[in-house]
């Protein structure tokens, strides 16, 4: 079952196949989770974010149109979700630099230098700050295109905006994370 496409997948779950309905949420699960530990800043949250996403998701798989890809659909509910957690907290101001794209956990490689790992960790807390840092509308935007790989069209759909505006947004997004990254490093280099 798990060489089947999205399509024949739903198809089977709207017949009552609920297994066919596990084999969506192994594949999307880590990119669900990803997106929403991204948007979020928190691991509790984004797993809150991820679960109530398929939950959701498995409620309103018969209205899903097949116009555009799934995971499209099922990344706007992530989105969704994730402003609306956004609302009901504080935001926090940095991701934990010791996690993957996912949230897992990383460890250094045994091949690389102490001095490199510990570059490689700088930069990569630097740039979690600085995408902390960002609005939700921009830091979704960077996330889904130069983490997630999405086109503009496939943000669009996500986000529910036309192409120009996502198009817009990402390049004020860029040159806004830019102004925060050099802040940024200014700042620690004056420490």
């Amino acid at each position: 079952m798990n060489s089947l496409d999205d399509n024949t997948l739903i198809r089977l779950v709207l017949e009552g196949n609920t297994s066919a309905f596990d084999v969506i949420v192994r594949r999307y699960n880590t990119k669900v989770y990803s997106l929403a530990f991204r948007l979020l800043n928190s691991v509790e949250d984004a797993e809150d974010v991820a679960q109530d996403t398929f939950s959701q998701a498995f409620k309103a798989l018969g209205s899903f149109r097949g116009t555009a890809k799934f995971y499209t659909w099922l990344f706007r509910i992530t989105y969704n979700l994730a402003i609306s957690q956004r609302r009901k907290r504080k935001p926090a101001l940095s991701l934990n630099s010791q996690t993957d794209s996912q949230g897992e956990i990383t460890l250094p490689s045994d091949d690389a230098s102490p001095m490199k790992n510990m570059e490689d960790e700088e930069g990569k807390s630097l740039m979690d700050k600085a995408l902390g840092m960002l609005s939700l509308d921009h830091r979704a935007g960077l996330v889904l295109k130069e983490i997630e790989g999405f086109s503009y069209e496939e943000i669009a759909l996500s986000l529910g905006v036309p192409v120009g505006t996502v198009r817009s947004r990402l390049h004020r997004a860029r040159l806004e994370l830019r102004a925060i990254l050099e802040k940024l490093d200014k700042e620690r280099g004056d420490l």
